[in-house]
């Protein structure tokens, strides 16, 4: 019998340190998940180039390097890329969502969006804050001019 309490005792002791120690990773899941910022999709200031859209249409059209294979292939479309502005105005975690065109498109416009400078960053309630930004690049080839002749 005694044998049998000092089993139960320790059991139990065992049982309720389990517990404790779930509660409490528990708790400090949440307080983790209290930590991590929001990201916002829509915002009272939406993040904004520096110099505003037609700044930005003038930097896709220097620094976008239209891929080889692509012009050779003759392959044109729209790749929609969707960043996230920090609060700093820093670009991060780029990624395609339009579907797959390929020879080089995608990678290059997350190259360009990768390599924007700071953005002025969205706000809040007067709070810089993370939004989400979707952004659509054309790749369309020029026609070639025609000689005179």
């Amino acid at each position: 019998m005694v044998v049998k309490l000092r089993f139960m005792k320790r059991t139990i002791a065992l049982l309720s340190a389990a517990v404790l120690l779930a509660v409490s990773a528990n708790a400090q899941s949440g307080a983790n998940q209290k930590k991590q910022v929001e990201t916002f999709s829509f915002v009272e200031q939406m993040p904004e180039f520096p110099g505003g859209s037609e700044k930005l249409q003038t930097y896709l059209a220097t620094n976008i390097h239209y891929p080889d294979s692509a012009r050779n292939a003759n392959k044109e479309g729209r790749v929609i890329v969707r960043f996230e502005v920090m609060e700093d105005g820093s670009i991060v975690d780029a990624k395609v969502m339009s579907p797959y065109i390929g020879l080089g498109l995608e990678e290059e416009a997350l190259r360009v969006v990768s390599s924007m400078p700071k953005w002025k960053p969205g706000k809040s309630g007067g709070k810089s804050v993370k939004v989400y930004y979707t952004l659509p690049i054309r790749f369309r080839l020029e026609d070639e001019p025609k000689k005179k002749g």
